[in-house]
């Protein structure tokens, strides 16, 4: 839709045609890259941050390969989010990084890490955080990731590859 006149036209159309069975949301599109924080908290103080972007899609569009990057902003909002709830745990998000460099914006939430691995060869161990937490001891609070390392996962990769029909040559040349 380009307008304000489009989208009223499309509703009428979709209304008529029984599409909405209750109310609707509608967001604007925003170009840009997708990409994830997770944390640890003890007892609502972030002690643990890692961010990372996509940098190839694999099977369904999930991250194949992807890079840790330094995100202040996303760090304090993250913090701010954890400390209002007493967060204790790990929380992720995502988020959109949207092309223009306009404000990123926040996409969705849920309680757990969602790359661990990613996060400790970026040199940031939440997993050890969490299993002190577990213990019930109080970890000190971690320095920032490395940014710029690259991390894969190979079955996501060939799993995107074969999806897209990649030959066997194509599958291959992902392995290698």
């Amino acid at each position: 839709m380009r307008d304000q006149a489009d989208l009223e036209i499309a509703s009428r159309e979709l209304n008529a045609a029984g599409a909405f069975a209750d109310e609707v949301l509608v967001q604007e599109f925003i170009a840009g890259t997708t990409e994830k924080a997770q944390g640890v908290f003890c007892h609502g103080e972030l002690i643990g941050f890692q961010a990372y972007r996509q940098v190839a899609a694999g099977a369904g569009g999930g991250e194949a390969i992807k890079q840790s990057v330094g995100r202040p902003e996303i760090r304090t909002w993250l913090a701010a989010i954890g400390k209002r709830l007493a967060w204790h745990g790990a929380p992720s998000i995502d988020y959109l990084m949207p092309e223009r460099g306009d404000t990123p914006r926040l996409i969705d939430c849920n309680p757990r890490l969602v790359e661990p691995m990613s996060a400790h060869l970026a040199g940031t161990d939440l997993v050890g955080l969490l299993l002190q937490l577990s213990r019930g001891e109080t970890p000190p609070v971690l320095g920032d990731s490395v940014e710029g390392v690259r991390t894969h996962l190979a079955m996501q990769a060939l799993l995107g590859c074969a999806s897209k029909g990649g030959t066997r040559r194509d599958l291959l040349r992902e392995c290698c």
